[in-house]
């Protein structure tokens, strides 16, 4: 599969493509499941408990019920992921626990994206789209709020450490999967997509839920 493939296709060009997308009851995966079926992909979305209710609205997405699977998978064990992702064409790493203590997320968060492009690289599969966050870049005491930011920039890990925020879990899981790329010397396409802040979802039929 071109590189391009899963993140500029329109709509209806992802007809025989199969793209996995981890934590697919959260905010974001949420939205990435519903574009994907509106452009013609068939969808293998991971969740933690099949019969979890909070599920329930990616079944009622148009096209779910001929392009949609849910398959039960943690980001810890990787035989869970590697049958999720086995005959992808690409993944969508959105899956990531939040809780009050960083320390509790560690192993899901950093772990659990390398298990995710370990599993990918077996697969063979083309492109990786790991969502990570803005607070992989912008935690950081020492620099000026006037600069415009890139991909060369990184939060200040001690200083996200010390403030006890989660974003130095996210900055971690962000540098594994760039780190994991490079030692598996694989074809993967890495995309890292950084989003600010989300609350809720709106899927037209006058709810609004949330997803955390």
């Amino acid at each position: 599969m071109p590189a391009a493939d899963i993140s500029s296709s329109p709509a209806g060009g992802g007809h025989g493509q199969t793209v996995c997308v981890t934590g697919a009851g959260g905010f974001i995966a949420s939205w990435i499941v519903k574009l994907l079926l509106a452009r013609g992909y068939s969808v293998r979305g991971t969740v933690r408990n099949l019969e979890d209710p909070k599920n329930e609205h990616l079944r009622e997405l148009e096209g779910a019920k001929e392009r949609l699977t849910l398959w039960e998978a943690d980001l810890l064990d990787y035989n869970s992921l590697g049958r999720a992702i086995s005959g992808c064409h690409g993944v969508f790493h959105a899956a990531c626990p939040i809780t009050d203590d960083p320390e509790q997320m560690l192993g899901p968060a950093v772990d659990g994206t390398k298990n995710v492009i370990t599993a990918a690289s077996a697969a063979k599969v083309r492109r990786v789209v790991f969502t990570s966050s803005v607070g992989a870049v912008y935690m950081d005491a020492n620099r000026s709020t006037d600069v415009v930011m890139d991909e060369s920039y990184w939060s200040d890990l001690e200083y996200c450490k010390d403030t006890k925020v989660y974003m130095y879990i996210i900055f971690l899981a962000k540098y594994t999967c760039i780190a994991i790329t490079f030692t598996l010397s694989t074809n993967i396409a890495i995309s890292i997509r950084k989003p600010q802040i989300a609350n809720s979802v709106h899927f037209g039929n006058g709810v609004n839920r949330r997803y955390d």
